[in-house]
């Protein structure tokens, strides 16, 4: 009894490990897509390749289904998608649906559950395309204004929570979670 209690000790200390190196490991890739993303906002004018590295990098951490940079422009009240992945996003008018949801409260927000209800409630149009079950979106600022919104999306499983957003984020944010 007291080996197998040793050893049953031995292996939850050796799983403790593992699941903390394997969140180590989480964490250092989240920070080298950051960096790289650091890097090039430092050296790099072109802003399309900007926007196309920031989606490149949204999708080599969340692994999402579907994936877009939204950019709101003020004079024509639309919403442009200039990076989309997984599926193509049509532009659309400025005050529906759940990216200018997250452009209008600025603040990130989250939804796992019902989202086709949640996406009625924003004023989103009905599901085109492909349902996701998990959203994530994360507002772009300039000084202190939302002018867009990363977003990332699960159509597979609920994939998405309030601290993975971290990743998105520069500075720690409160988050709009819809359960």
């Amino acid at each position: 009894m007291r080996l197998l209690s040793t050893l049953a000790s031995s292996l939850g200390a050796a799983l403790e490990n593992a699941r903390l190196f394997g969140e180590t490991q989480q964490r250092a890739t989240e920070l080298a897509a950051v960096n790289t993303v650091s890097a090039a906002l430092a050296s790099e004018l072109d802003v399309t390749a900007l926007i196309h590295l920031v989606g490149e990098q949204m999708r080599a951490i969340f692994h999402p289904d579907i994936a877009y940079v939204a950019l709101c422009d003020e004079p024509s009240r639309m919403i442009n998608f200039p990076y989309t992945f997984g599926e193509e996003q049509l532009p659309l008018p400025y005050g529906k649906g759940l990216t200018s949801r997250v452009i209008q409260t600025n603040q990130p927000l989250l939804i796992n559950q019902e989202l086709d209800r949640r996406a009625l409630e924003a004023g989103s149009p009905p599901v085109i395309g492909e349902k996701s079950l998990s959203y994530l979106g994360v507002p772009i600022r300039v000084g202190s204004k939302a002018v867009g919104v990363l977003s990332v999306q699960s159509t597979s499983r609920r994939a998405y929570s309030a601290k993975r957003t971290r990743a998105f984020s520069v500075r720690s944010l409160p988050v709009w979670e819809v359960p």
